[in-house]
């Protein structure tokens, strides 16, 4: 009877704290366990998390030796019920069974200790040291997993690739050197001393994640409002450029009002003596003296007119001929990310634009779904790019200063689990970024804008 109840035990305590690995990774992954699908997935990746946990604890004592395979069952779940960037998946799977055995071995350590028994008693033991241990780690884990998931939803922490990577190698490296510790006392008969110095270790090793942590999220902070500040201040200058540019337009309107008056009375004396050559011609002239290079691009976004119209109306006058065509209703996505993506984008068109001698030219489109949102540069090249440039590296010639244009644009697509793709087709090199959104879309006028 008794081991029946303790089997009943083992079980609950694998489906709970299976239960509470995956609601970790469903929160770390944005899911949304309300929902009744997403809700469905977490019980089945509750349940075989659960299941492989208990059939192959019958056979190993210490769960270390079972951490691949936790570390892959996350994994490859994760791949399959979430979007998002591998290397985040990656990270989550790493992390959340890293947490596991490193509240196991910790609680463990101070177990055992406490109570003067060897570790054997605790892994393969059934009994009130088995008992402790297991309810202490449980309880544990769940804390910790409401702990971090507040701290990893904060919004101003985005890590960058390099960040994920470095992250994921101290926590792998870490649960492998705690693993190993766990796996020397359980092979060899250690005094307590021994013991609790290699627990102190343990535990030295999770103060060390934890600073880590810290200072790789406070730099992320740091360099994210250095960003922010820094388009901030590009965003200003846009909108005072795209003022200046509407005062210019609405002053040369009033001078053609002005000047409409004689314009018709010149008409009209030149029509009274029938010299249509002399018509023509003044019509001519008047066409070439209010001819004006200013176009405007008008969309429900202030933010995106200002860029566009700035970015496209200084590349028609050093020469580049342009053309667009745009949704003039466009989903409410960060004024900070539209600045980045077409500052950039267009920026890059237009350098490139000025080694082309030729033909210069730029043609900007950006169509919205209900669901995506997708923005393609192109600009006219005489040869290939990409054949001399594959990796499209800066080629200015302060490469610390300059270069970060297409990993910020691969940075913020990762954000709406969109894509970036840099190709040639037809004398164009393109650039194309699409983003996936959740703005339900309530028209479809488009804006067309050619020079």
């Amino acid at each position: 009877m008794m081991n029946i109840l303790w089997n009943i035990f083992e079980l609950a305590v694998n489906i709970f704290e299976a239960a509470n690995v995956m609601y970790f990774v469903f929160a770390f992954l944005e899911g949304n366990i309300h929902s009744k699908i997403e809700c469905r997935n977490w019980i089945i990746g509750s349940l075989t998390f659960a299941t492989t946990s208990t059939l192959l604890n019958s056979f190993m004592d210490y769960e270390g030796y079972l951490l691949l395979i936790y570390f892959v069952i996350v994994f490859v779940y994760s791949l399959i019920f979430f979007h998002g960037a591998i290397l985040k998946k990656l990270f989550t799977s790493a992390f959340s069974v890293s947490c596991l055995i490193l509240v196991s071995t910790i609680i463990t350590g101070i177990v055992t200790n406490a109570a003067k028994a060897p570790l054997t008693q605790v892994y393969s033991e059934s009994g009130w040291i088995r008992l402790l241990t297991v309810i202490l780690v449980q309880i544990t884990d769940f804390y910790l997993f409401q702990i971090l998931i507040r701290i990893f939803r904060n919004k101003d922490i985005r890590l960058r690739k390099t960040e994920w990577i470095l992250l994921l190698s101290i926590f792998l490296l870490s649960t492998a050197v705690i693993v190993l510790i766990q796996l020397a006392q359980l092979k060899n008969n250690l005094t307590t001393t021994t013991r609790t110095l290699l627990l102190f270790a343990d535990v030295c090793i999770v103060i060390i994640n934890i600073i880590t942590i810290k200072i790789i999220t406070l730099l992320n902070q740091q360099y994210h409002t250095k960003m922010e500040n820094e388009l901030l201040h590009t965003k200003l200058q846009y909108q005072t450029q795209y003022t200046t540019a509407v005062q210019q337009q609405e002053e040369s309107v009033k001078k053609q009002r002005h000047d409409i008056k004689n314009s018709m009375a010149v008409l009209n004396k030149l029509a009274e003596q029938e010299d249509i050559n002399g018509i023509r011609k003044y019509i001519q002239q008047y066409i070439d003296h209010y001819h004006t290079d200013i176009a405007f691009v008008h969309t429900n976004h202030t933010i995106v007119d200002a860029i566009i119209n700035t970015k496209l109306n200084y590349a028609n006058e050093i020469g580049i001929n342009t053309a667009c065509l745009i949704d003039s209703n466009l989903p409410e996505i960060s004024d900070i990310d539209y600045c980045s993506l077409l500052g950039n984008m267009l920026d890059n068109a237009i350098e490139a634009s000025q080694n082309n001698k030729k033909s210069p030219e730029i043609i900007l489109e950006i169509v919205s779904t209900n669901t995506q949102l997708r923005i393609r540069v192109k600009n006219k090249i005489q040869k290939s790019i990409l054949n001399t440039n594959p990796y499209l590296h800066t080629t200015k010639s302060a490469q610390k200063k300059h270069g970060y244009g297409i990993s910020i644009l691969k940075e913020i697509a990762a954000r709406y689990d969109g894509s970036t793709d840099f190709f040639e087709e037809d004398s164009y090199f393109i650039a194309q970024i699409v983003l996936y959104t959740t703005a339900e879309k309530t028209s479809d006028l488009k804006v067309n804008v050619y020079k």
